[in-house]
């Protein structure tokens, strides 16, 4: 699991056993929740239940049990990322910028390397009005990857606060610029 130390994380705790699929594979959510519901009962302290039955809330469309499900995690074990991470995929969904920056930014603390999170944290970072900390996560996403360029420039004029560049060749100069 990512952003768990692997010595905390036991999968049979949640059904996981060495031939075993997760819980969701099935396409059962409501199963899925249900059965992990029952696991975190029997845990309440083991994080990665909480982040699991989160996850099987969210598939069950159940985005607000699904979020205290995630919190409780992380309240849990702080070092669990793939909780920040989902927290902050609820609160972008629901248009809260802040919350979801927060969330990412906490999840980048542990993973500092993930592509599609620093992405989203220039995306939360230009709802907020906050262009200069958005094109600093553009030009890091930019260095990575630099294939993602049409996506950035999407994001940049798509956005409410943006920017729009003519030309192609000045926002590369200016990601590389920022960088």
């Amino acid at each position: 699991m990512p952003g768990s130390a692997a010595r905390k994380y036991d999968p049979s705790i949640i059904g996981l056993g060495a031939d075993a699929g997760h819980p969701l594979d099935a396409g059962d959510a409501a199963g899925a929740c249900e059965s992990l519901q029952r696991t975190v009962a029997r845990h309440p302290r083991y994080a990665p239940a909480f982040y699991e039955w989160g996850r099987a809330l969210r598939a069950n469309h159940d985005d607000d049990g699904a979020l205290a499900a995630f919190e409780h995690s992380i309240k849990i074990d702080p070092g669990l990322a793939a909780g920040w991470f989902a927290m902050s995929l609820i609160h972008q969904d629901h248009h809260r910028p802040g919350d979801a920056s927060v969330a990412l930014e906490r999840y980048l603390a542990l993973r500092a390397d993930d592509v599609e999170a620093t992405f989203n944290l220039g995306l939360v970072r230009q709802q907020l009005g906050w262009l200069d900390g958005a094109m600093d996560c553009y030009s890091q996403v930019h260095r990575w990857q630099p294939a993602l360029f049409g996506r950035i420039a999407n994001a940049l004029c798509s956005e409410r606060r943006g920017r729009v560049w003519l030309d192609p060749d000045a926002l590369r100069r200016e990601l590389a610029r920022t960088s």
